[in-house]
């Protein structure tokens, strides 16, 4: 995989980002508006942050595999020499950087309706550990729809079935260096996978 073309792929997104700042936007939209119902029960932050994960990898999945689909780019794949690694490892570096800001945005958002800034640090603390996995899980289920040029409903179960072991894992785990490594190692195997798709 030539960094060349990581590098030249990730500086599109975030270009194409630039001008069309909706998705990020409804992004953050989506994770603040998602404090409310947790600030407002008794259900456990701990909980309601998971429930809270599982909603971003969904939206960022969902969206990934839009703007692939309408900008075709399974077309692109065929006529530029992108290895599909490169690609993979761009969706990859770009989903983390939106789910990170979703998750600010929520704890935030959170802290400020519930008049606790100590919160911050707790959600953080629980959406760090599993996010290089859900956003390994996110891509890899965006490019398999978009390579099978399949429909939304199976990308939002791909996407599930995907993340819900890690979200198990980190309702119940105490340690949160082996949710971190188990990310690290879903990504490099799910890297390995992209390249099989083409």
């Amino acid at each position: 995989m030539r960094l060349e073309a990581v590098a030249a792929l990730l500086h599109r997104e975030f270009i194409s980002t630039e001008r069309s700042p909706w998705e990020v936007l409804a992004l953050l939209i989506l994770a603040s508006t998602a404090s409310i119902p947790t600030a407002l029960s008794r259900v456990e932050e701990r909980v309601a942050t998971i429930l809270v994960l599982l909603f971003i990898t969904l939206f960022t999945s969902t969206q990934s595999y839009l703007r692939d689909k309408w900008r075709g780019v399974v077309e692109v794949y065929h006529i530029y020499p992108i290895p599909p690694a490169a690609t993979y490892a761009v969706k990859l570096a770009y989903t983390a950087t939106l789910m990170a800001l979703a998750i600010a945005a929520y704890a935030l958002a959170l802290a400020t309706l519930k008049s606790e800034p100590g919160i911050v640090v707790g959600v953080v603390s629980t959406a760090a550990p599993p996010l290089i996995y859900l956003a390994a899980a996110a891509s890899l289920a965006s490019m398999i729809a978009v390579h099978l040029k399949s429909e939304t409903p199976l990308l939002i179960a791909m996407t599930t079935v995907l993340s819900t072991p890690i979200l198990v894992t980190t309702a119940t785990a105490q340690n949160s260096i082996l949710i971190i490594l188990s990310g690290v190692s879903y990504a490099i195997i799910a890297s390995i996978i992209a390249e099989l798709i083409d």
